[in-house]
């Protein structure tokens, strides 16, 4: 009962836009090259993807934008997997929707990927077989943040992320 409350709060949270943050980060959008493959389920069984060497523990807000839809997650991952959850205005059924996705991790030659699988309804285990499941890559080179979220349908936009502090 205790951890539904919560769950309820944090999607009150999404819904509202009231967050505490730190500074967000912009990060660049790489250009897509016409030899490259979305991100999409299969990429989880190509060999150059292994664990990082070290857990994480992040819990970040990643707010992005498709067709001028906006997207805003809050992303919690403890170790090597985690949970987001979604919230956006869905223009077929004309309401703001709630998905939450499983996440996990994996280093690959272009940065962490964050591969989401599993969408549902939150608070639910029913599944949304409309939502295309979002994964993040970002990468760190220097001082230069290359972070985008792609789609399982390869959608891809631009991502900001912000700490929830």
């Amino acid at each position: 009962m205790r951890l539904q409350k919560n769950l309820g709060n944090i999607a009150l949270f999404i819904a509202a836009g009231i967050f505490t943050f730190s500074p967000p980060v912009i990060a660049k959008t790489p250009e897509t090259q016409p030899h490259q493959t979305p991100v999409h389920h299969s990429l989880i069984a190509q060999s150059d993807l292994t664990r990082p060497n070290e857990p994480f523990d992040l819990s970040w807000v990643i707010q992005w934008s498709v067709s001028s839809i906006v997207h805003r997650s809050i992303l919690k991952i403890d170790g090597y997997s985690g949970v987001s959850m979604t919230t956006y205005w869905n223009p077929e059924t004309k309401k703001n929707e709630c998905v939450t996705q499983d996440v996990e991790l994996y280093d690959s030659p272009d940065g962490l990927i964050i591969y989401s699988y599993n969408p549902r309804y939150c608070f639910t285990n029913t599944a949304n077989n409309t939502y295309a499941a979002d994964n993040f890559i970002i990468a760190q080179d220097g001082n230069d943040l290359q972070a985008f979220v792609v789609d399982d349908r390869g959608v891809k936009a631009a991502v900001r992320i912000e700490t929830l502090k």
